[in-house]
């Protein structure tokens, strides 16, 4: 069965829907998601945990994940074409067999330049056969934006989170999963 449109009812108390994607009603927790066919998927800040089979067979080639994600359960992605994933989290999330098992030829994994070996010593991340550092080599593109409200996550390409109260200072930023360039 393919689903290409999931929806929660809205006095729903304990899950709630979000894109076609079904979260815990706190938000931390990915349930499932109907076959998504967009170029990338962003996971948002946030959630800590995403179940079975959530994203199996989605159409996505770039994946974005939070610096909140903590686990990824069974082929959550598998059968997925990725090409590239970020992972923002400073500690690799555990994922026993997240990914499909062709993943590693296939697919370049960029996190913290502070995480590297850890990525490599862990478990399913070890398979990429790529694992680089959040670097510019690694940004395909940058844009000029306007800076961000003050509530959304801002991240250095190292995955620390910056605070910006102020304005930021010249340099390359992750904020939604898209990289942000401050002149």
């Amino acid at each position: 069965m393919n689903l290409t449109k999931l929806d929660v009812d809205k006095d729903n108390k304990y899950y709630k829907s979000e894109g076609n994607i079904i979260y815990t009603i706190d938000g931390k927790t990915i349930i499932a998601a109907a076959i998504l066919n967009d170029e990338t998927l962003t996971i948002p800040e946030g959630v800590e945990s995403i179940y079975t089979y959530a994203f199996y067979e989605s159409k996505f080639k770039k994946l974005c994940l939070p610096s909140t994600l903590q686990d990824i359960s069974y082929y959550a992605f598998g059968y997925t074409p990725l090409t590239e994933v970020t992972c923002l989290a400073t500690v690799p999330p555990q994922a026993a067999r997240a990914f499909s098992d062709d993943i590693s030829q296939s697919c370049i994994l960029y996190v913290p330049a502070a995480s590297v070996e850890a990525y490599r010593q862990a478990d399913t991340w070890s398979s990429f056969y790529q694992i680089s550092d959040l670097t510019a080599s690694a940004i395909d593109e940058t844009t000029q934006s306007p800076l961000p409200a003050s509530h959304q996550a801002v991240y250095d390409l190292s995955g620390r989170r910056i605070s910006h109260t102020q304005p930021l200072r010249p340099g390359i930023y992750i904020i939604n999963g898209k990289k942000l360039f401050v002149k």
